[in-house]
């Protein structure tokens, strides 16, 4: 998007200046300081938005010179619906409300990548799509990741976390392999964690999944979870159904090669596939 007034254009050229110089960290601070604009830019450690709105509704185009490169969103909105393109970042934290809902986040990874939402709907309905390997999403609030869609390929021990009340619930997630792999854990952790949530697994004819361990603990932590595998091969070490109605109505978990917990409210191990 355009900058809304044309004092901007002078702020953007100075800002991208400072990281080609300097390549040190930029904040934005104050209230809608870098909202509704444009930045293309090299940088160096952060990028850090820790205002309310300080960076919302903007496009940032980001080349890290670091590898350990970060974009944090520290406030209320302060990424609020956000175009953000990553080459070479490690990590992006979300810890405001709502300080990365909407936005869409484009990554080219080198090294892996992680994603960190640590407040309510701090990533709520977020769309990312990664060309490199993710390491881990973090969802560890209420409603943290709700409604996302991701797509992405995965490390070795890769981990999604989904620790809130409805904190990955209606989530999409594309898993994306060329190669054997060995995914760490899927964990919803709170109520109704990843309810509805679809993992679907794409290989590309002869690969296989395996993930240690699907956990679901919480009121119906699972329930309606769709697993579906496309050209690979899944298998799931271990799978926990410990909370009431868990897994009930859960999709895809006959490729379990061990089911521990109980499935249903009176503690019965029946498993009542939908």
């Amino acid at each position: 998007m355009a900058p809304t007034f044309p004092f901007f254009l002078a702020s953007i050229i100075g800002i991208i200046s400072m990281y080609h110089a300097h390549g040190q960290d930029y904040e934005c601070s104050e209230r809608e300081e870098c909202v509704d604009s444009s930045y293309t830019a090299t940088i160096g450690d952060k990028l850090i938005c820790s205002a309310p709105v300080s960076c919302g509704y903007s496009a940032f185009t980001l080349t890290c010179s670091s590898s350990e490169c970060e974009v944090e969103c520290t406030n209320d909105d302060s990424c609020y619906s956000a175009l953000i393109v990553l080459d070479n970042a490690k990590k992006v934290v979300c810890k405001g409300h709502e300080s990365c809902q909407d936005i869409e986040l484009y990554l080219n990874v080198a090294e892996g990548f992680e994603l960190d939402c640590q407040d309510s709907k701090a990533c709520y309905n977020v769309e990312m799509a990664a060309t490199g390997y993710v390491d881990k999403i973090k969802c560890d609030a209420f409603q943290a990741c709700y409604s996302f869609d991701f797509d992405i390929a995965i490390s070795d021990d890769f981990e999604l976390e989904c620790k809130g009340d409805n904190s990955c619930q209606n989530g999409q997630l594309l898993v994306n392999i060329a190669a054997d792999t060995d995914m760490e854990a899927i964990k919803c952790e709170g109520a109704e964690s990843c309810q509805n949530m679809d993992i679907d697994i794409q290989g590309t004819g002869s690969e296989t999944l395996v993930i240690d361990e699907l956990k679901c603990e919480g009121h119906q932590s699972c329930k309606d979870m769709t697993i579906t595998v496309q050209d690979a091969t899944l298998i799931i070490k271990k799978c926990i159904c410990d909370s009431s109605y868990a897994c009930v109505c859960t999709q895809g978990l006959e490729v379990c090669e061990e089911l521990d917990g109980y499935w249903n409210a009176d503690g019965s191990d029946t498993y009542y596939d939908c």
